[in-house]
């Protein structure tokens, strides 16, 4: 669906102890009338800047960065990117997708508003799961402009869960099974147990809560892609 009701204007302003509950104040501009491409070089220009020194840590999230003198509170330095039209809902969906494709190119990612979270984040292959969460949902005290519940779903392609079943056959000693197209067949890998704990490069089972004595192969090879960093050469 295209989106038609986009501005691609958007401002760059210092948020060191700014009070978002307040428009910008005009004095805290650093650049304004910027594409999203722009905006977001323009953030990682001055936070490359800043970091350079010795001690300094970075986060860089979806429309802000923020550096911190080894990566504990007060931060030194807090860029925000923000509409032209303040608050407005389509042009900061325009900016998440604009950083998360920046981010990752690599990746197919899309944004949408659904019915029960206040957007949607989805994707092919690519980054972790957990990474994409941390990067979109930011940190308090910073706000939320496009509300604190998302929704991220990563789809995999054929390809994907080839690597996946590479990586798991021999750390299972199993082979997973297959139908007559060759896809995983879903309902056979489930019948396969593996005994309690599954250790596959960084999943441990023996961490999750619960009291588990087996787990069924599916279940082991969605938690196995869970842990996969699909933009990492490794899994290419």
């Amino acid at each position: 669906m295209p989106y038609t009701d986009i501005v691609d204007r958007f401002t760059v302003f210092d948020g060191l102890d700014h009070d978002f509950d307040h428009h910008v104040d005009p004095e805290r501009i650093i650049a304004t009338d910027l594409t999203a491409v722009q905006a977001l070089a323009l953030l990682r220009y001055r936070s490359t800047e800043v970091v350079d020194e010795p001690g300094r840590a970075l986060v860089q999230l979806w429309n802000h960065v923020i550096v911190s003198e080894g990566g504990y509170p007060p931060p030194v330095l807090v860029n925000v990117i923000q509409p032209v039209r303040e608050h407005n809902r389509e042009d900061l969906e325009h900016l998440l997708r604009t950083s998360l494709r920046t981010r990752w190119p690599e990746a197919q990612f899309s944004v949408v508003p659904p019915p029960f979270a206040d957007a949607a984040v989805e994707w092919v292959d690519g980054p972790q799961p957990n990474t994409v969460d941390h990067f979109v949902r930011g940190w308090f005290p910073l706000d939320h402009p496009l509300g604190a519940s998302f929704g991220l779903r990563r789809h995999l392609s054929p390809q994907a869960w080839q690597q996946i079943t590479d990586r798991a056959e021999p750390a299972l000693g199993l082979t997973v099974p297959r139908t007559s197209t060759g896809d995983i067949d879903w309902s056979a890998a489930h019948a396969i147990r593996i005994p309690a704990p599954v250790r596959i490069g960084y999943l441990d089972t023996s961490k999750y809560p619960g009291d588990y004595t087996e787990w069924g192969l599916d279940e082991a090879l969605r938690m196995l892609a869970d842990y996969m960093d699909f933009t990492d050469s490794r899994y290419r």
